[in-house]
């Protein structure tokens, strides 16, 4: 076994890793809230895209690990453009320690289209490092894959626990996206209305405040786009950070954990990419496939 640069780093088969996906249709959608300051009511253009049916389960997320074998550690760098992550290289720790920085500069400069390797950044990441001197500045971070089994959270059926920078890298491995927090509003949809603010209405489509673990997914009632667990559950990442100027990235929906004024469509989490914790998870999307 030997290290896998660039594109030949990505390419694995998502189709097995038995995700159903529910279309989600192009328009103007409104989000936000009058009473949120980081998230203020506005109207937003979003593209068609999908996104799967679930929080990705422990199931879905061992067959990724799976895919992967021994080479579950990656290095990431993240298009300021877009905040879509790419993979310049995936291997083992030992394999990974192999690489050198004039191997990894020529990787970057081929995987954006022109070469435009000042399209990629990230800043002050955990374990991050330069690549090149001149600005603007090129960060590698390394992305070690784990499956967080602790007991009580370890059914096939309960969300996968995850730190930010996983679900990045499965996305980016797997051919896949995350949502922005625009796009993931825009699914939620529905589940925005105002009677969700009543409890007992919550409650049939989200779990929060539960017995102490995560609950299986798919066991409350779907939105209008068959969509689970969009509230509730397990908090989820999306691909943007949570505001320009921070590390920090965003997280949706609200989980087991939180009290119900915090499970809301338009409420706006905030992480640091390399925290876990066990209420985070992610839910998978791709680019739609009908154009």
């Amino acid at each position: 076994m030997s290290v896998l640069l660039g594109t030949a780093a990505a390419g694995l088969d998502a189709s097995a890793l038995g995700l159903t996906f529910c279309q989600i249709p192009a328009g103007p959608y409104e989000i936000g809230a009058a009473d949120l300051g980081n998230n203020p009511l506005r109207h937003v253009g979003v593209d068609a895209f999908e996104l799967a049916d679930t929080p990705t389960t422990n199931g879905q997320w061992a067959q990724a690990l799976k895919q992967l074998g021994d080479q579950k550690t990656a290095l990431m760098f993240e298009s300021v453009r877009d905040r879509r992550w790419a993979v310049a290289a995936r291997g083992t720790r030992e394999e990974i320690g192999e690489v050198t920085r004039g191997a990894l500069m020529e990787i970057v400069s081929s995987l954006w289209l022109g070469g435009r390797v000042d399209d990629f950044a990230v800043r002050g990441a955990l374990q991050a490092f330069d690549l090149g001197e001149e600005p603007p500045p090129v960060k590698i971070v390394p992305v070690t894959l784990e499956h967080y089994l602790k007991g009580g959270f370890d059914g096939d059926n309960q969300p996968a626990l995850m730190r930010y920078f996983e679900a990045a890298a499965v996305a980016a491995l797997f051919g896949l996206i995350l949502p922005t927090g625009e796009m993931w509003e825009a699914a939620a949809g529905d589940l925005r209305d105002e009677r969700y603010r009543d409890e007992r209405e919550l409650r049939r489509v989200a779990y929060f405040m539960s017995a102490g673990v995560t609950p299986e997914v798919g066991t409350r009632e779907p939105n209008r786009y068959g969509l689970y667990d969009m509230l509730g559950n397990v908090l989820e990442a999306m691909a943007n950070r949570y505001s320009a100027d921070s590390e920090e990235r965003e997280l949706r929906g609200g989980s087991w954990f939180n009290d119900p004024e915090n499970v809301r469509a338009a409420f706006r989490y905030n992480v640091h990419p390399d925290y876990w914790v066990y209420y985070f998870g992610c839910r998978f999307g791709r680019q739609d496939s009908k154009g």
